[in-house]
């Protein structure tokens, strides 16, 4: 059909069997549903004017974790969008931290370009969709990604102009692109208005979509940490969030080393291609915290334990395709579908906004 022409020759993991199975999952198996929206994405990518989808898919895919984590880290953006990949969760998800509370949109549009945020993230996404049908296909089980957002010392600026732009066009585009890739979002440090508001709002939403949004409170609360180390590895949390790890949020490293190598190769007569072990004790330790075996019995926050009620494989099951499909397609699936429903993040970023708002009395 229609579909088929549209993906034929597109990469796996933009429009394989499990990319499929997200969408499906993502409508609760409603087969009209899960095609038309994946239709929709397929038709996105063919034709967004603002950027080039498949270029930027061909220049992330197959980056390694290390790499990503240097090239996102040495990013132009991350001055104005601090934000880092820590490494894997006890449960085996892929941890971001984003420090949306410091986020500086507007310098970033100004310095960058009017597109220029959206399509960074745009960039994450295409690497971390890869990098998800990778480990699922490794591994035999439907993976995903954590996001910590920290909204301390959010303000004024997440009103305005191109800032309010950009989040409601991610929102938009989070809702039928990359549908079905995350699992939960542990929101810390937001203002006290914040929680009052997601109280009331939150009967609203399904009990799937608030499994998907976890609000913890302070960061300097212990009670807090803990929750965050039984989740989340120690040596790869922020020392801020109790962890051991000094991640490279703001890029200042990143920078300093693609500097020294550029000055290297143009004083050197025989200039060589730096590896992963150019980077030190960080990627080392990075690398390990991305290949340490998964923990099956943490006490961790967890979407699916609070939404579907099934048996996770044990540690070290695996799966193929075929039966990943069987499963999913049964309904028997470890982590719960719709997180990408734009009610729902609809909701999310309506409630950010508006908590900013009311915490500066505007």
């Amino acid at each position: 059909g229609p579909l088929n022409s549209q993906s034929e020759g597109l990469p796996r993991d933009v429009a394989g069997d499990l990319r499929i199975l997200r969408y499906l999952r993502g409508r609760l198996h409603i087969h009209e549903e899960a095609c038309d929206l994946f239709g929709r994405t397929l038709e996105w990518r063919e034709q967004e004017e603002r950027f080039d989808v498949s270029l930027i898919h061909s220049r992330m895919a197959g980056m390694t974790p290390e790499h990503f984590q240097r090239h996102f880290a040495a990013s132009k953006f991350r001055q104005h969008l601090p934000a880092a990949l820590l490494g894997r969760s006890h449960r085996g998800s892929v941890v971001m931290l984003f420090k949306y509370g410091q986020w500086d949109v507007e310098s970033a549009v100004r310095d960058f370009g009017p597109h220029s945020v959206l399509e960074a993230e745009v960039e994450r996404l295409e690497w971390t969709m890869w990098y998800l049908d990778e480990l699922t296909r490794k591994e035999g089980r439907m993976r995903y990604m954590m996001g910590i957002i920290d909204l301390e010392h959010a303000g004024a600026h997440q009103l305005r102009g191109h800032t309010r732009r950009v989040m409601m066009e991610a929102g938009r585009l989070l809702a039928f692109a990359y549908v079905d890739s995350l699992e939960v979002i542990l929101c810390v440090n937001a203002p006290w208005i914040f929680s009052a508001i997601w109280a009331t709002a939150s009967p609203l939403l399904t009990a799937r979509q608030k499994a998907k949004f976890h609000l913890l409170g302070s960061s300097r609360s212990e009670t807090v940490r803990k929750v965050l180390r039984a989740t989340i590895p120690p040596e790869i949390l922020p020392r801020d969030y109790g962890g051991t790890a000094e991640p490279d949020l703001w890029g200042t490293k990143a920078r300093q080393e693609m500097e020294a190598r550029k000055r290297k190769r143009q004083h050197s007569s025989a200039p060589k291609e730096a590896s992963g072990s150019s980077f030190g004790v960080t990627a080392c330790c990075f690398r390990r915290s991305l290949e340490a075996p998964i923990a099956e019995d943490e006490d961790v926050i967890l979407a699916s334990q609070a939404s579907v009620d099934v048996e996770l494989p044990t540690h070290g099951a695996k799966l193929s395709v075929a039966e990943l499909k069987a499963k999913v397609m049964n309904g028997d699936s470890s982590t719960a579908s719709w997180q990408f429903f734009p009610i729902f993040w609809g909701m999310v970023i309506f409630l950010l906004l508006l908590a900013v708002r009311f915490f500066l009395g505007r």
